[in-house]
């Protein structure tokens, strides 16, 4: 029996096998693998080096900080193990950042100011370990602070280095230093892609899911004409209203005055509607159609008219079902905006495509960063109100 429970304790649960995996690849690709690429200027190449080559006691450290993560995942760690992984991911995250921008304004400075410091892959790669040590954490972390504790801390110093300058050395700062008029503008107008489709859709997905729910005639009409919007792809479908955009900006002064066109902003516009409508109409018609038919019952037999149950029981209920809705159409939109550029709609996919006509990787990395963190930014906020409503409500019922 006592052999039988000494065994039960060395066994590794999911979250410490995770952990051990991310500390695995972060020292992996902390000794071996590009950590810097540090070039004479944007255009001709220069030389790859490791962490250890750049860094020199400093890679050591960081080789010591993984190890100390792998550690914090061993069998009996328990949920202090948990908590320690994760700060120290976090610790590791801005050492690596301090390491790669000391050793990037040591380059300029002995190079030359038109000299590029990029971030190496293996870089890249160690901040993804990370993360996925943090993710490991989270389980073990049960209240809201502890986990704000876990996940944050780096991205918040870090954030700091970044709008202190502290960081300016780095390729991808110099190319937005450079850009920046036109980062700016891209960016206003990835948002504006964003918010605008996701708010018209919101409206036009709550009649049409509300609608399907209540009218069974109109549920297959609704839901054949989102299923072809759906399987029809992104750059056929922008390619099917060139022609027909083109028309309506020709023949009414109105939408030309808002610079409506076959290219520009208004195909792409209408093609992120159309994709932006299917999650959020889906999602209304389900959580109204799943509801609990006792509360409704008990809405209708305090007399309630239809109309009175559907904004003061029904939609409320449902409402964090919706926000999820929301949440993935918000996402889908902010990643498929990328495509504007292809057709003369700016965003920050014009970025990233001037980028690949100059060959320049950081500017690539400058359209697609802003992209990936405005996705991960709606996520979690949007997660964050679907849990507190969620909270709200089953308090409520108890």
């Amino acid at each position: 029996m006592a052999s039988s429970s000494n065994t039960g304790t060395l066994r590794l649960s999911g979250d410490q096998i995770v952990g051990m995996a991310g500390a695995l690849l972060g020292a992996l690709v902390t000794a071996v693998g590009t950590y810097l690429e540090l070039r004479p200027n944007r255009i001709l190449g220069g030389d790859s080096v490791t962490a250890i080559a750049a860094f020199g006691p400093g890679a050591w450290a960081l080789l010591g900080l993984w190890a100390l993560m792998f550690a914090a995942c061993l069998p009996g760690t328990g949920r202090t193990g948990a908590m320690v992984r994760g700060l120290v991911a976090n610790t590791t995250m801005v050492v690596s950042v301090l390491l790669v921008a000391r050793r990037a304004t040591a380059f300029v400075a002995q190079s030359g100011d038109v000299a590029r410091a990029s971030l190496g892959i293996s870089f890249w790669l160690s901040l993804g370990a990370a993360y996925i040590v943090i993710f490991s954490a989270l389980p073990r972390a049960k209240s809201r602070n502890a986990r704000a504790l876990v996940s944050l801390p780096g991205i918040v110093m870090i954030a700091g280095l970044l709008f202190t300058g502290q960081l300016n050395s780095l390729s991808i700062l110099v190319e937005y230093a450079v850009n920046a008029d036109s980062f700016n503008k891209a960016l206003v107008q990835q948002l504006s892609y964003t918010l605008g489709a996701t708010g018209i859709a919101l409206v036009i997905g709550l009649l049409a899911g509300v609608g399907a729910a209540k009218n069974p005639r109109l549920e297959g009409p609704v839901f054949a004409t989102l299923n072809i919007a759906q399987v029809l792809p992104s750059l056929s479908f922008i390619g099917l209203l060139i022609v027909p955009m083109g028309w309506l900006g020709l023949n009414f002064p109105a939408l030309k005055a808002l610079g409506v066109s076959g290219i520009g902003w208004a195909p792409v516009f209408v093609v992120l509607l159309s994709y932006a409508l299917y999650p959020i109409t889906r999602n209304v018609y389900t959580s109204l159609k799943t509801l609990d038919e006792s509360i409704t019952d008990a809405a209708r037999g305090m007399g309630m008219k239809p109309i009175q149950r559907l904004f003061t029981v029904e939609l409320p209920l449902a409402f964090p079902v919706i926000i999820a809705g929301v949440r993935i159409a918000a996402v889908q939109t902010t990643a498929a905006a990328i495509l504007a550029a292809l057709v003369g709609g700016g965003g920050l996919g014009q970025i990233v495509f001037f980028g690949v006509q100059q060959t320049a990787t950081d500017l690539i990395l400058l359209g697609v960063i802003p992209i990936v963190a405005l996705s991960l930014t709606i996520d979690a906020s949007l997660r964050f109100v679907e849990t507190l409503v969620r909270t709200a409500q089953e308090g409520g019922l108890t």
